[in-house]
């Protein structure tokens, strides 16, 4: 296991620039990917056999994840947990609106970070809930490692559950369909913490990092 813990990590420009799309992102690899699939948002049409209005569910508010015991360490192994942390908090500022942890590790310039914010505030400023939208990932590896900036890529397998938007009210005014691919995170370590650089969808995925064992 190689250890990182003295290196402290610089902020970078994301490698891609993400943008999201409902659930998770769809982006372009400066390495040869292409956009992968995004969930998309339909809205629901009222007709005279219909009701204009379906009341939203007053689902049980998850607990904020806890962050990992590796979570003070620079490892590869840590990064890769520190990438399924932030996957957690996605999902958790989704489901709450609760942005404190996300804005504190952050990276000012992760687009991906900055749009999830937007949309999250968009939706609960306007007491509105989204419903749905669990991002689940599997098989977490180490794609990719940046020494010059220490920044760890680690590619998981993800699905992503059918989502609705409710207004205030409690009308169902956006719904998108379950989704799956592959998620790639960008992890930095800052000295004493892990911070979320960028993240970004596939639909295909990245052979994993080979480490020289000498």
């Amino acid at each position: 296991m190689r250890q990182g813990a003295e290196r402290q990590w610089m902020p970078r420009a994301a490698r891609w620039v993400a943008v999201l799309v409902g659930t998770v992102v769809s982006v372009s690899a400066c390495t040869g990917g292409h956009p992968a699939p995004g969930p998309s948002w339909t809205t629901p049409v009222a007709t005279s056999s219909q009701p204009t209005a379906s009341p939203s569910p007053t689902p049980t508010a998850p607990a904020e994840p806890a962050k990992p015991a590796s979570w003070t360490t620079g490892s590869d192994e840590a990064a890769v947990d520190a990438a399924a942390y932030f996957m957690d908090l996605y999902n958790y500022v989704r489901a709450t609106g609760d942005l404190a942890e996300w804005d504190a590790l952050s990276d000012p310039g992760c687009e991906f970070c900055a749009n999830t914010r937007a949309r999250v505030a968009e939706v609960y400023s306007a007491d509105g809930q989204l419903d749905g939208g669990t991002v689940t990932v599997t098989d977490g590896a180490l794609i990719d490692y940046t020494p010059e900036l220490h920044v760890h890529s680690v590619q998981f397998s993800y699905s992503a559950s059918p989502t609705t938007e409710y207004d205030a009210d409690g009308v169902a005014v956006r719904t998108a369909e379950g989704v799956t691919g592959f998620v790639i995170v960008e992890v930095g370590f800052a000295g004493d913490r892990w911070m979320l650089v960028t993240g970004a969808s596939r639909d295909e995925p990245v052979p994993p990092l080979e480490r020289s064992t000498s």
